[in-house]
């Protein structure tokens, strides 16, 4: 079995902790940020993982198997193995299914019986024997392209969402996890001093101190403003390829109404704005920048457009803009940055639209 499976199945089984942490989850994210292979590797452990939720059911019911009799029958060959008399017939099921999967999946499953790594047959076998007490839940929500969705959290926290956005509700008795994966979303938070209430995204994690407030994703970096209440933003060290962390150290600031943190792995700065409400008014159709990157605003305007627009100069990217653009006027923008900015806007078939530097335009001296 590969490193990178390895790797893949212990963050397989991390995750499934119900008391996972807001740092363990910036830890996989930057794990998973380091190659295309990483990733590849984590979707094929969890594909094997839903597999073999087909018989968790069953699992819970079981007896638990010694470690002698694991250790015998993943270290023997599969014949053997087949006419062993398994204590339940799902189980044996379960296992012959198993034999059908490629050679890797089935030496990562017996490393786990052995104890040897924490992979996914490990992580299903105890989640189907999770006790009745835990209430750990894991729930996923996506947007499509425009769409605003509003969601009621059991504790009655609500959370709504920008169009093409992406978020994971982990609760657990000890705490309340929100990874929003990307996108935009609006969090009001119900009060509860047992347990926490966190949202990950990008490099930052923001601890809600009983509050209103509202996060944009750009890849690693966060939007974070305050309405309400106060907040405590800490800044994340990415993780080098060898496990050790690199960059500058972790950082945390508290913000309150009224105030704006961006958190990236390189900075964790704050702002005071003049009118927060405006910030939150994209649920109204209508998203407000201050002095943003062209990159970053372009990214929140293609998850409303029906058209990809993409910057191809990186001078471009970094041209500040504020003002407003209506989601359902994005043509009109593009119209308008063009009378603006020293760009041109064309089109690139039926769905893309290029914005580049004029041509003739002198760089500014």
């Amino acid at each position: 079995m590969s490193t990178r499976r390895k790797q893949a199945a212990e963050w397989l089984v991390r995750l499934e902790n119900p008391n996972v942490s807001a740092g363990e989850l910036l830890q996989w994210e930057a794990w998973m940020n380091q190659s295309a292979a990483h990733r590849r590797s984590f979707a094929e452990v969890a594909r094997l993982s839903r597999r073999m939720n087909d018989y968790r059911d069953g699992l819970k019911d079981l007896p638990v198997i010694s470690r002698r009799e694991c250790d015998e029958h993943a270290g023997g060959g599969a014949a053997e193995a087949r006419s062993w008399s398994w204590p339940s017939p799902v189980l044996g099921r379960a296992w012959n299914r198993l034999q059908e999967q490629p050679a890797w999946a089935r030496r990562t499953a017996a490393l786990a019986c052995a104890s040897t790594v924490l992979i996914s047959v490990a992580f299903l076998i105890g989640f189907g024997l999770r006790g009745p007490g835990d209430t750990a839940s894991m729930q996923s929500y996506r947007t499509a392209t425009a769409e605003h969705r509003s969601i009621v959290m059991p504790d009655g926290s609500a959370i709504s969402m920008g169009g093409k956005s992406s978020l994971t509700v982990h609760l657990s008795s000890e705490q309340r996890l929100v990874m929003l994966e990307s996108g935009e979303a609006l969090f009001r938070v119900a009060e509860d001093e047992r347990r926490p209430f966190v949202v990950v995204a990008g490099a930052g994690s923001i601890t809600a101190l009983g509050t209103l407030f509202n996060v944009r994703r750009d890849g690693d970096r966060a939007v974070v403003t305050v309405t309400e209440g106060r907040v405590e933003v800490n800044r994340g060290t990415q993780t080098a390829r060898g496990g050790s962390p690199h960059g500058p150290p972790p950082l945390t600031a508290t913000i309150t109404a009224g105030a704006q943190a961006i958190v990236s792995y390189k900075e964790l700065s704050v702002v005071e704005l003049r009118d927060t409400a405006a910030v939150i008014e994209w649920q109204q159709g209508r998203s407000q920048y201050r002095a943003e990157a062209l990159k970053y605003v372009v990214a929140g305007v293609n998850r409303y457009s029906a058209k990809e627009i993409i910057i191809t100069d990186t001078e471009v990217e970094n041209m500040l803009f504020t003002g407003s653009v209506f989601q359902d006027q994005t043509d009109d923008w593009l119209a308008a940055l063009e009378a603006v900015f020293p760009v041109e806007v064309t089109m690139a078939g039926d769905n893309k639209v290029l914005i580049r530097k004029r041509l003739g335009e002198q760089d500014p001296g």
